[in-house]
């Protein structure tokens, strides 16, 4: 998300506290990359372990968040820590 971010023009040195507007396109990377497993791995107290297990978690959110847009919602992904 934070290369993401910088791709869409953001310029804050810390990607802490910041939202990113998300696509359709944006969802479909983010899908491909959790089918592949391909997203960096995760450690440490706010971001916790990759070990598997949040896959299902982050397709149901490609899936909630593909819902929304069809809605006419926007949808964003922020950060904090």
């Amino acid at each position: 998300m934070a290369g993401l971010y910088r791709e869409n023009g953001g310029q804050d040195d810390a990607f802490n506290c910041v939202n990113v507007l998300l696509t359709s396109a944006d969802l479909d990377a983010l899908e491909n990359a959790i089918r592949s497993r391909s997203l960096p791995p995760t450690s440490g107290f706010f971001f916790g372990e990759s070990d598997g297990s949040e896959i299902d978690d982050d397709l149901q959110f490609v899936a909630k968040a593909r819902e929304a847009i069809a809605a006419g919602l926007m949808v964003f992904y922020s950060s904090w820590w």
